[in-house]
């Protein structure tokens, strides 16, 4: 066997490889037993036919392209070995230039390689944003109206009200290919408040203009939207908007008090019930924060790296963010033709345009990830992987469905599970170290850095007073609720 091996674009590697007459013959001789095992042969038992006679029958094409079949399946790893080719990926038979002696050109995806940069250098501020009073009693007054009661009235509508209305809205000078009818007796609910301007839909100051609309009454209004609106076919256009009011609501809100809190039969004083809110505010900011802070440290290793990968890599994260969105849709009712029809794209334009760009970081970030783990030799503790393979098959062994299921399934249901849990312990335990990192607070080695958390720990200890922190338990559900859920049910949106 002789092979020449030459580096390609897009980190390939396209293989020569020529193999010794005598050992195609003996890969021709098994292909025709095999042919002659699956394919009726008149006049003989299967896999009794001579290799003469299934020549003539079959061709010799026939016989070489199986031989090839075989010879592929168990000399490839040979190949790969004596070439020293790490793949990322099954190659492809690029062309068979001769067959006497056989001669196939293999192009061959080679793993991906990344070399960091000084990323130790890196210097960031980590610091997740604060949860004030006000932001507690924004979140209390949203669950006010939540569980307002509402009147129907024949008053003009003031600050407060509940409007409910259709919308329709026309878009002027539309875009080629562009419907200039956008919306069309939509049933909405208009909650006349303009404390979160900002968020208001469809745009800030929409529902203070309803003010002082009675039942019966049609309002025509006008926006142009920004060409940075959230609202993509929607930017640097005006709308025309007519809101035909259906009826008005007056909405009578609960107090604050301990009572309202009991109400949700979750918390016995309005005190747990803040302290709830904050806890989750601070859950959801710092989440959100966190995102941010390592997605600007991603990108900042990224273009100090060099990273080389094969396109079938990228190929592969591209399908699995499609996945991932048409999983996302079918939760919400919907199908990925339907999703690009209502944003006007073709799936070609969309892919190359968002999904590819997606595919590409999350790659990226997931190859400089793994090195970084190999570089600070971050790994997680023996026995925990195993561990939580028992754990949670003893969890799912004592469910409803065990039986049903059977325990071969279990177990794989909880090797999945347990691999996932260790996948996720490792990726934290990264970014930790790479929050100590660019902070400055890591030292020489993961261990190195421990011990100095650990002294600065103690001596904080001792320098400071004993605090009482109470922290309530974070609930099964989160008390809050969208305002627009709360005055009627039957109506959407807009």
């Amino acid at each position: 066997m002789n092979i020449q091996t030459e580096k390609i674009a897009d980190h390939q590697v396209r293989v020569t490889v020529s193999f010794d007459p005598e050992q195609f013959e003996g890969y021709k001789q098994r292909a025709a037993k095999r042919i002659s095992r699956d394919k009726k042969i008149p006049g003989f038992r299967p896999g009794k036919a001579p290799y003469d006679f299934i020549r003539r029958y079959f061709g010799d094409e026939a016989i070489e392209t199986q031989a090839i079949d075989l010879l592929i399946d168990e000399e490839y790893p040979k190949v790969l070995e004596q070439a020293d080719i790490r793949p990322a990926a099954p190659g492809i038979i690029e062309d068979i230039p001769s067959k006497d002696p056989l001669t196939l050109i293999l192009v061959v995806p080679l793993e991906p390689e990344v070399i960091l940069g000084d990323y130790h250098s890196i210097r960031m501020e980590y610091a997740p944003p604060k949860v004030a009073d006000d932001d507690v009693d924004k979140v209390l007054e949203e669950m006010r109206y939540n569980y307002a009661t509402a009147e129907t009235s024949d008053q003009p509508a003031k600050m407060g009200d509940v409007v409910l209305a259709k919308v329709s809205a026309t878009i002027q000078n539309p875009s080629e290919g562009q419907s200039a009818q956008y919306l069309t007796d939509s049933p909405t609910q208009i909650l006349l408040d303009d404390a979160d301007g900002k968020k208001e839909q469809p745009y800030p100051g929409f529902s203070k203009a309803l003010i002082g609309v009675k039942p019966g009454d049609e309002k025509k209004l006008s926006h142009k939207f920004p060409k940075t609106s959230s609202t993509e076919e929607l930017q640097g256009k005006t709308v025309d908007y007519t809101v035909t009011v259906e009826t008005v609501r007056q909405l009578t809100l609960p107090e604050l008090n301990d009572e309202f809190a009991q109400s949700l039969g979750e918390f016995d004083t309005i005190d747990k019930l803040r302290a709830e809110i904050n806890h989750q505010l601070e859950h959801e900011r710092t989440d959100d924060y966190n995102n941010e802070f390592f997605d600007q440290i991603f990108n900042a290793i990224i273009e100090q790296s060099t990273i080389a990968y094969p396109p079938q890599l990228l190929n592969e994260e591209i399908d699995a963010v499609l996945d991932s969105l048409k999983k996302n849709l079918e939760r919400e009712g919907l199908d990925l033709q339907t999703y690009l029809k209502t944003r006007e794209l073709e799936q070609a334009d969309f892919i190359e345009k968002e999904v590819k760009p997606a595919a590409k970081k999350r790659l990226e970030q997931s190859l400089v990830l793994e090195e970084i783990a190999r570089n600070e030799k971050v790994e997680i503790e023996d026995g925990i992987i195993e561990n939580t393979y028992k754990e949670t098959l003893q969890i799912l062994e004592s469910s409803p469905d065990f039986k049903k299921r059977g325990s071969q399934e279990m177990r794989r249901m909880a090797s999945r599970l347990a691999l996932n849990t260790a996948n996720k312990m490792l990726n934290n335990k990264i970014l930790e170290r790479l929050k100590d990192i660019v902070t400055g607070e890591a030292s020489t080695t993961p261990e190195e850095t421990k011990q100095a958390k650990r002294s600065r720990s103690a001596k904080s200890a001792s320098d400071k007073s004993e605090q009482d922190i109470t922290k309530s338990s974070p609930t099964k559900k989160s008390v809050r609720k969208k305002v627009s859920q709360g005055a009627t049910d039957d109506n959407q949106e807009l």
